[in-house]
């Protein structure tokens, strides 16, 4: 990772993974940053990550995770389970899932108060 000014608390560049073991070393680093910003009563911030997260290491460490996970035999909204997906070539899903990062645009978050009742202390 170069450029981080720990004044200014950005990144100027992060280096996309490119095993996971550098995976696994820029998860470790940026959890330090965000610790050690947040004990400073700091915001950390960091540029890049979605250039990180569309990467083939992160995007492969993604999909292990999803089918470990029990939900992974229920399809989501677009009818697909990630065994169907993963029938397709290797490439094919790499593409398919940077293809949907080069797409992809935030909705804005709306923050609504949902009023629950009051619960008696026990």
């Amino acid at each position: 990772m170069k450029g981080f000014d720990i004044i200014t608390n950005t990144f100027q560049e992060l280096i996309s993974p490119r095993t996971e073991q550098e995976f696994r070393d820029l998860q470790d680093k940026m959890y330090a940053i965000t610790k050690e910003c947040l004990n400073k009563g700091d915001i950390p911030r960091f540029k890049g990550l979605i250039e990180i997260a569309s990467s083939d290491v992160v995007i492969v460490s993604a999909i292990y995770k999803i089918k470990s996970n029990r939900g992974s035999k229920i399809a989501g909204i677009d009818g697909q389970t990630i065994d169907n997906i993963l029938r397709q070539n290797y490439d094919q899903v790499i593409d398919l899932v940077k293809k949907r990062f080069k797409n992809y645009k935030p909705k804005p978050i709306k923050r609504v108060f949902i009023s629950k009742p009051r619960r008696p202390v026990i």
